[in-house]
């Protein structure tokens, strides 16, 4: 049996939680939760320089040609497999090397290559978008 129903909405919830191990001294039965660390997306680290993804993120967003995206750090910068709509904007290695460079990172080397599928997870099917140099 197939699906033919293609879901409208596709998401990734990053949030981790960790659970309280002391009960709940009100009356809920509930386990309680300590604390929630949200949108842990990989941060690229180079020495005291963090790149967030947010900021990677940002300046793919801002170029309506790109469709998908996937940042793979390097030791010197970033490495960026684009599926676009048409040509790779011109200016996207200069966007995303002067963010980088607004972190810290001088003279980061931004490479681009226009790819026509990004590779996903075999047991999830989802793409990571931020690889940094080290799998967690």
């Amino acid at each position: 049996m197939v699906n033919q129903a293609l879901p409208l909405i596709r998401y990734e919830i990053t949030d981790q939680l960790t659970m309280a191990t002391a009960p709940c001294s009100c009356p809920r039965t509930g386990r309680l939760i300590a604390g929630i660390s949200g949108r842990l997306d990989d941060v690229f680290t180079y020495g005291d320089v963090v790149v967030h993804p947010h900021t990677l993120r940002t300046v793919m967003v801002s170029h309506p040609e790109v469709i998908d995206y996937q940042i793979r750090q390097r030791t010197d910068g970033l490495d960026v497999d684009v599926l676009t709509s048409g040509p790779v904007p011109e200016d996207l290695d200069h966007d995303l090397a002067a963010a980088v460079v607004d972190q810290g990172l001088a003279q980061p080397t931004i490479t681009l290559k226009t790819v026509e599928n990004l590779e996903r997870s075999a047991a999830s099917g989802k793409l990571r978008r931020f690889v940094p140099l080290t799998q967690p």
